[in-house]
């Protein structure tokens, strides 16, 4: 699942919602504060809804061990070096300090929600004295706990694969390749097999990133290109699923075309000593592999006594816990499914924010004591997918554009995103 896509930013007025009542909540007579659990798309944006629309009248605190606000879906130009990490991560003390919010860097161990508290503890290697867990009382809780990476149990790829979750983890690709680089520059020919697993829009992403920057450095340091091959291996029949079928054969002719090779309705079920063994049984070489295969929900969601299943934590149209109206949750730790079509909400960078939009607009409302609230329904946007440094696709609904326009109008979007936060 690729829930990291680019956020094409929309005003509220374009926010798809109506307006529906709720049974009376007490009424909220003294300053109330609202704990925000996570920082990613969908923590920040509440957390910036809240200060707008409430000012002083309520107290934020934001809680995330994580040291900056990182724009993921742009990370797989990281890991190529073709982006820095600073351009794509703001330090998140900076973000709140400019907001006047209260920014806690310290890592959640648990929430009692009977007891209305967060429970947290510094990281490792900042809590040098092993001091005991910090707990946050509130009396709002907003789940924005994100997601991690899933390997599906796959035997030996977490060990032997690198993820593409984090600005860690595009740093360590970053370094590897850096190193790989240099040694086969220094050898004689031979073949360099770089895979990632996943066919998804991060894995296509990365794998037409990486494609582009292997020629430019085989080109400037007259190493033969033919030392190196980009492997894509997908467990599904096509790429992008999910996508209308036209740009899914979009992508795979074009990604063939460019070099790529493609390994379709392959499964992989183990990963050992650079080899990948399939499903099928056939065993591939793979010097470098990238998993790029899923994600699923933050394992603290399993600490937190309230409904939930293996899609997140079960939320009604105004995105409520439907265990605690007092708590609510965006993003890819979240189970939204509409009413009518049982359709779920996409675990996407622009659902999150839009989600963000209607909790920061519910909360204020009952911080003001009205009964009225905003319903949340899923809207399909569109979407912007980089096929490397000339080739893009926009894709919304059933249509769908291609060139590089498309690609620089993402680029855009990525740095516009950046830029605001920043103010």
């Amino acid at each position: 699942m690729d829930s990291l896509q680019t956020p094409v930013q929309q005003s509220a007025k374009t926010q798809s919602t109506t307006i529906q009542s709720m049974p009376a909540q007490p009424a909220l007579t003294a300053k109330k504060s609202v704990v925000i659990a996570g920082s990613g798309f969908g923590g920040l944006r509440v957390a910036e809804k809240l200060r707008k629309n409430c000012g002083e009248a309520i107290e934020i605190v934001v809680i995330d061990s994580a040291d900056c606000h990182t724009f993921v879906p742009a990370l797989y130009s990281v890991a190529t070096g073709e982006t820095s990490a600073q351009a794509v991560c703001e330090p998140l003390s900076v973000i709140y300090i400019r907001k006047g919010i209260k920014y806690i860097q310290e890592k959640i161990v648990d929430i009692d929600v009977k007891k209305k508290i967060v429970s947290t503890k510094k990281d490792k290697r900042l809590n040098k004295n092993n001091k005991a867990a910090n707990t946050i009382p509130y009396d709002f809780l907003v789940l924005a706990l994100g997601s991690e990476v899933n390997f599906y149990d796959i035997k030996g790829i977490q060990k032997n694969a690198f993820a593409l979750k984090t600005k860690e983890n595009a740093a360590a690709i970053y370094e590897h390749l850096q190193d790989v680089i240099t040694s086969m520059a220094n050898k004689d020919k031979q073949l360099h097999r770089l895979v990632i697993l996943g066919g998804g829009v991060t894995g296509v992403e990365l794998a037409c990133e990486l494609k582009d920057h292997l020629d430019n450095v085989c080109r400037q340091n007259s190493i033969p290109r033919e030392k190196f091959s980009v492997m894509i291996i997908q467990a599904l029949e096509h790429l992008v699923p999910g996508f209308p079928a036209n740009v899914q054969k979009f992508c795979e002719h074009y990604m063939a075309e460019h070099g790529i090779e493609l390994r379709l309705n392959s499964p992989v079920v183990q990963a050992k000593n650079q080899l990948l063994v399939l499903k099928s049984g056939e065993i591939i070489k793979a010097d470098t592999v990238i998993w790029a295969g899923g994600i699923k929900a933050n394992k603290l969601l399993n600490k937190i006594k309230i409904e939930q299943d293996d899609y997140g934590i079960k939320v009604n149209s105004y995105l409520q816990s439907v265990s605690d109206q007092n708590i609510y949750a965006v993003g890819d730790c979240m189970n939204y499914s509409d009413q009518k079509t049982g359709k779920r909400a996409l675990k996407t960078a622009q659902n999150a924010l839009m989600q963000a939009v209607i909790v920061a607009e519910n909360i204020n409302r009952a911080a003001n004591e009205k009964n009225i609230f905003k319903s949340y329904k899923p809207k399909e946007t569109p979407v912007l997918i980089s096929l490397g440094k000339k080739m893009g696709l926009f894709v919304w609904k059933s249509f769908w554009f291609r060139g590089y326009w498309m690609m620089k109008m993402k680029d855009y979007i990525e740095k516009e995103y950046m830029w605001k936060i920043r103010l």
